[in-house]
């Protein structure tokens, strides 16, 4: 992987966070490796199924800003709302990003995301926004993180009754000063790396330990690439 940290071959198991699960989906004794075309690369109107052993478990929507560097305006960025439907096509989840959420270094991006799910996280979370006329409950936040215009990562806190807890973040393979996105882990608050995902031949796996949320974990790796793409000054 370049000049970057090695992706690990052994994933840590990760107790579950919760008794729910954002696309009702965790790992269970043992790895398992979902797949997702591409979403970066993925067409406007196109839904991108995410994918079990050759079962749909989820849908994501594609990208719908396509935009040329410098001409989507702040509010196009911000009404770029993606979608997440079961394998029944009914809404379970949606990427909506929010004004920028400031955990480190973020001065080459305009937004952060909200994940909502239609199930609430905990108990004691109350519905927060309606789309489609589905109330939407808070899951998760997504927030870019920057270190020496390199080290790309998004800082992913959980919703609670009483806010939002620091949960993980999502870094990016580095190759030799430049980010990557072909490549990255899942990383616990306290350092445990429970899942990974790599890209090749337009598919992106994920692989995720005994426990994950995977729903979770794709939907911050979707926000987290929407993050860097939609940004108006994008690094």
């Amino acid at each position: 992987m370049g000049c970057g940290a090695s992706i690990p071959a052994v994933l840590a198991p990760q107790q579950p966070p919760t008794g729910a699960y954002l696309f009702g989906t965790a790992t269970g004794g043992g790895e398992a490796t979902f797949t997702l075309p591409e979403y970066e690369k993925s067409k406007p109107g196109s839904v991108l199924p995410l994918s079990l052993d050759g079962q749909t478990i989820a849908q994501i929507d594609g990208r719908s800003l396509m935009k040329d560097y410098g001409r989507a305006s702040t509010a196009e960025m911000m009404a770029h709302l993606t979608p997440v439907k079961g394998a029944d096509g009914k809404l379970v989840a949606l990427v909506q990003p929010i004004p920028l959420i400031r955990p480190s270094q973020t001065a080459c991006f305009q937004c952060s995301s909200n994940i909502l799910s239609t199930v609430p996280r905990v108990e004691g979370l109350t519905p927060v926004l309606e789309h489609d006329g589905v109330a939407l409950y808070p899951w998760a936040t997504v927030s870019p993180m920057m270190s020496w215009m390199s080290q790309y990562s998004t800082d992913i806190r959980l919703a609670t009754p009483g806010g939002f807890e620091r949960f993980a973040t999502i870094g990016f393979v580095s190759s030799c000063g430049n980010t990557q996105t072909y490549g990255g882990v899942l990383k616990l608050a306290d350092g445990a790396v429970v899942a990974k995902f790599s890209r090749a031949k337009g598919v992106t796996s994920y692989t995720a330990a005994t426990g994950v949320d995977v729903g979770l974990f794709v939907a911050a790796h979707v926000a987290s690439v929407k993050i860097m793409r939609d940004s108006i000054n994008p690094a």
